[in-house]
C-alpha cells in the first residue's frame, strides 16, 4: 500500500510519498501468572486506634517488631474485636502481613464472634 500526501500552505509545499506493508506477525501468546502473596501472622505492641468510623471499622498503629517502626493495620472487627494479648505491660495486637512482590499490607486478625444459635 503506498500513500502520497501534498499540503500546501500559501507558498510553502510540504509533500510525503511512502509505502508500507501490513502482515501479520506470530507472537508468543504465553503470560505466566504472579507468584500468589504470602501471608504472615505476627504480634505486634499496640500504641493507638482510632475511633470506629459508620462501616465500624478502625486504624491500629503499631510497632512493627521486624523494624521497629510504627505502621498502621485496618480492621473491621465489628464487636468481637481485634485480637490481642497482654505481655511486659503492654497490650499486643495480632497483625496479618500480606505480601505481594514489593507491596506490603497490614491487617487486625479479628476474634471469632461467639457462638448463636
Amino acid at each position: 500500500m503506498c500513500v502520497s500526501i501534498k499540503l500546501q500552505l500559501f507558498s510553502l509545499v510540504l509533500s510525503y510519498h511512502g509505502c508500507a506493508t501490513l502482515e501479520w506477525v506470530d507472537l508468543p501468546q504465553k503470560a505466566e501468572a504472579p507468584p500468589p502473596p504470602s501471608v504472615t501472622e505476627f504480634w505486634a505492641e499496640q500504641i493507638e486506634s482510632t475511633d470506629a468510623n459508620e462501616d465500624g471499622g478502625r486504624l491500629y498503629i503499631f510497632r512493627n517488631p521486624a523494624t521497629g517502626r510504627k505502621m498502621d493495620a485496618v480492621g473491621l472487627c465489628s464487636d468481637a474485636g481485634p485480637e490481642t494479648r497482654e505481655r511486659g505491660g503492654n497490650v499486643e495486637i495480632k497483625i496479618i502481613q500480606t505480601t505481594a512482590r514489593k507491596l506490603s499490607t497490614f491487617s487486625v486478625s479479628c476474634k471469632k464472634p461467639p457462638p448463636t444459635g
